[in-house]
């Protein structure tokens, strides 16, 4: 299942201050209520991306025990938590909460968490199948994030549940003078391993954001 919600920056960014009714966030606010909704329904899923629909860190709240994603294999998710000037404590309290989610998805190969917009391009990406070994947790973006040592650890009790084969920290900085006009752009330069929407979709949001 893949959703993605699309935002226009350019459009919000033009009625911020106008003290008229319209005015609005850059990105919108997302909804608990659809967040936990959207986690009981991916319960049977093989693959789910959620980009901007949903807050991750509202995903990986805590659910019942008796939840568990017994065919789960990847899973993609956005997070407005993810910018540089954001709370680092918060970020890897997520990272933290999707990893003990993560004990509940014996199938998982691949988790990604990230984020974009204008001048931010992010993704905090665990890998565990047949094409990752040693199992992995990597962090690229255009901006350094600290990964606090008890998240990382988290997140190789994890891979033991897969394999006793090793588990590797990685951190990629992109160049800084990457342009990063639009959450189309960091869909472009991040790398996907899993597809986050559809090409078409991905080419309008360019299209429209270069006009």
């Amino acid at each position: 299942m893949i959703l993605f919600e699309d935002f226009n920056e350019t459009y919000a960014a033009a009625f911020q201050g106008t003290g008229s009714s319209l005015d609005a966030d850059l990105v919108r606010t997302t909804d608990t209520v659809v967040a936990k909704a959207l986690c009981k329904a991916s319960l049977p899923l093989e693959h789910l991306s959620a980009s901007f629909i949903v807050e991750a860190s509202h995903f990986f709240e805590p659910s019942p025990l008796t939840w568990t994603w017994t065919k789960l294999r990847s899973l993609v998710m956005t997070s407005r938590l993810l910018v540089p000037n954001g709370d680092w404590a918060a970020i890897n309290h997520m990272l933290c909460a999707a990893a003990m989610a993560a004990t509940r998805m014996p199938l998982l190969d691949t988790m990604q968490l990230w984020n974009g917009r204008k001048g931010i391009a992010c993704v905090f990406s665990y890998h565990a199948s047949k094409d990752y070994w040693p199992a992995r947790i990597s962090w690229r973006s255009n901006w350094d994030l600290p990964l606090d040592p008890q998240m990382c650890k988290a997140w190789e009790l994890v891979a033991g549940m897969r394999a006793s084969c090793g588990f590797l920290v990685k951190k990629e900085l992109l160049d800084v003078d990457l342009a990063i006009s639009s959450h189309g752009d960091a869909v472009s330069c991040l790398g996907f391993l899993n597809q986050v929407l559809h090409p078409v979709s991905l080419w309008q949001i360019k299209a429209e954001i270069g006009d």
